[in-house]
């Protein structure tokens, strides 16, 4: 009998190490790849807040390994929640944590579930953005076409208002000081090319791709 247990699943997701979630009717924002899954899970892990302040000048060797080390939990938390899923009797694709932005390789934005799923919205650095923990997260997706109930309020457009904290800092110029709504090129508030530019060189450096410059310049959800 095919039968989804949401409340089982949400203890389930926070159990194996999830620091947010929530559920998202995809609707008109699904990709045509995956039209057959019409909605979404969408999870995230807190970064460590310590490592992230001890971001200056460019990103370092604790940061890289903090994301790396968050990307493996929420793979495994994704494949765990995606067999939950299938063992309810429905089809679920996890989509991995970690992507690169160049579009050619994006299987599915994991920032375009967390806004339909009411987590957060898109900030000014082109990062998700939450109340609770700003834009220090990783995030995962898992796509299923599961009869979900309990969907969040999707976030339509940014929350940053006229705060420029992260425009200053960004080393290659590449926030541009416009807000987010839904529908927006990602091209019209930040230029992806030169942030992907930066990071694949100071990748070369770390031996991972990762800046954190801008991530470390939002208060959003910071402890005092």
């Amino acid at each position: 009998m095919e039968f989804l247990d949401e409340n089982r699943l949400n203890q389930r997701i926070s159990e194996w190490g999830a620091d947010i979630f929530g559920f998202a009717d995809l609707g008109e924002v699904q990709t045509t790849e995956f039209s057959h899954l019409p909605a979404a899970i969408s999870i995230g892990v807190h970064l460590s807040d310590q490592i992230i302040r001890g971001i200056k000048n460019g990103p370092t060797i604790l940061y890289a390994y903090n994301v790396s080390t968050a990307n493996s939990l929420l793979n495994e938390i994704a494949l765990k929640t995606s067999n939950y899923v299938q063992n309810s009797g429905f089809d679920a694709v996890p989509i991995p944590a970690a992507q690169s932005s160049r579009k050619s390789t994006i299987q599915f934005q994991h920032k375009t579930a967390a806004t339909c799923a009411g987590l957060g919205w898109i900030g000014k650095s082109s990062l998700l953005v939450n109340p609770q923990y700003g834009p220090r997260l990783r995030l995962v997706t898992v796509l299923t076409d599961a009869p979900i109930t309990t969907f969040g309020e999707p976030v339509r457009e940014s929350r940053c208002g006229t705060c420029k904290s992260c425009l200053g800092v960004c080393p290659v110029g590449a926030i541009k000081d416009t807000n987010w709504k839904v529908g927006m090129d990602v091209h019209e508030y930040f230029d992806l090319e030169r942030c992907q530019e930066y990071i694949d060189k100071e990748g070369l450096l770390l031996d991972k791709p990762v800046c954190g410059i801008c991530i470390s310049a939002c208060s959003i959800g910071l402890q005092k």
